[in-house]
């Protein structure tokens, strides 16, 4: 099974989502709140690998919730796994090590980590957002890489993406 790379657990982990309308019973947003990754299906060994993800409210109810301030760094907000040619999580970057507490950061990643901006999804809205995967991830043996993202929602459930494929060639 492959390790979640658990970066900033503090703010990696800390979305909230709650929907501000009378609800049947059972439906939870985590029931009609979807997750998808894309992104280019080839990439050189080197280049920098960067995967969108969209979640988008297919509910009848307002979702409100919070997320890092950047929609280029989803890796703040969300959990990713990315198992590699041989089945296994790839090594963990100088970042994704700094996030966790376990390394140095740029100095400027802190004000990543701390800074928090609110969100509204109406019915039918997306949110658009990215994480540079290859940044979190040693991606470079020539091969096909599997990436799903994974959030946390504030009921204690997770909504888990789609599984990207990506190829990389030499």
């Amino acid at each position: 099974m492959n390790k979640l790379i658990s970066c900033a657990t503090v703010s990696f982990f800390l979305f909230t989502v709650s929907a501000f309308a009378a609800r049947e019973v059972g439906e939870t947003a985590r029931t009609h709140l979807a997750m998808t990754l894309s992104g280019p299906s080839t990439v050189r060994s080197g280049d920098r690998v960067e995967v969108g993800l969209t979640l988008t409210n297919s509910t009848k109810f307002v979702i409100v919730g919070t997320m890092q301030a950047s929609p280029n760094h989803a890796e703040l907000s969300n959990g990713f796994s990315v198992r590699g040619p041989n089945g296994r999580q790839p090594a963990e970057t100088t970042y994704a090590l700094g996030l966790e507490g376990k390394g140095e950061t740029a100095s400027n990643d802190g004000a990543l980590l701390t800074s928090r901006v609110s969100f509204t999804l109406n019915p039918g809205d997306k949110l658009q957002e990215s994480s540079p995967i290859s940044d979190i991830y040693s991606i470079t043996v020539p091969g096909i890489y599997v990436i799903q993202a994974q959030r946390h929602l504030n009921d204690g459930s997770v909504v888990k993406s789609n599984e990207f494929i990506v190829t990389i060639i030499p």
